[in-house]
């Protein structure tokens, strides 16, 4: 998730700040705009997609969390590439509640303060030495992009496919739980059942973590 915001660069000044933190590693990035609109955010969007490319920033910026702002009030411009190929998805806080977004929240309370020093970082992207390859950070966007998650789907649809036979998602739910993997409560579970419950078989505890490994998940 990347929080985002704007901020004012100095006091009758039109300028804005748009800020855009990642929380997984508090890594900050934070472009100069001629003024707080949505064109000039969707220039910035508009910026990142042709120097990362379309992949990469599916990969570095697949949720956006921010406020309701004038300058986010079209989250469809903002989460389409030119091509109109989505890009992104934009989430906003809870009306008056900017705490959902603590990270890039901070930021903004500390730029309005006087610094103790200052240290200047210039990086530039590109071919040539002295430079960051776009290349390079793709690549490490994709070496962190987190894998897709298994689903009780798609292990029953992996089994039936290679064994022939179906097997019900509470086998599933019981060889996970013997093997000792996270459960999370289903939404249609009943607190007491009607008939004794019945158990998998050898053989389909065998298939369900033959399908577990097939999914990394073991």
């Amino acid at each position: 998730v990347v929080e985002m915001d704007t901020v004012k660069s100095a006091r009758g000044c039109k300028k804005m700040l748009l800020t855009m933190i990642f929380r997984n590693s508090n890594f900050m990035l934070v472009f100069l705009m001629k003024d707080g609109t949505q064109e000039s955010v969707l220039a910035v969007f508009d910026y990142l997609t042709e120097k990362l490319g379309l992949e990469a920033f599916r990969v570095l910026f697949p949720v956006i969390l921010t406020d309701n702002g004038v300058e986010f009030k079209d989250p469809d411009q903002l989460e389409h590439a030119p091509n109109n190929c989505p890009r992104t998805k934009i989430f906003y806080c809870d009306p008056q509640a900017s705490w959902q977004k603590p990270h890039v929240e901070t930021v903004v309370m500390l730029s309005h303060k006087k610094p103790d020093s200052v240290i200047n970082v210039k990086v530039e992207f590109g071919e040539g030495e002295g430079k960051v390859p776009l290349d390079n950070i793709a690549k490490r966007a994709a070496a962190y992009k987190p894998k897709e998650r298994v689903t009780y789907k798609m292990i029953k649809e992996y089994i039936e496919a290679k064994y022939g036979f179906k097997v019900h998602t509470a086998y599933i739910a019981e060889v996970k739980r013997d093997l000792g993997l996270p459960m999370y409560d289903a939404p249609n579970a009943v607190e007491e059942l009607k008939q004794p419950r019945k158990h998998p078989t050898p053989e389909k505890v065998e298939a369900i973590k033959d399908a577990l490994k097939h999914f990394e998940v073991i």
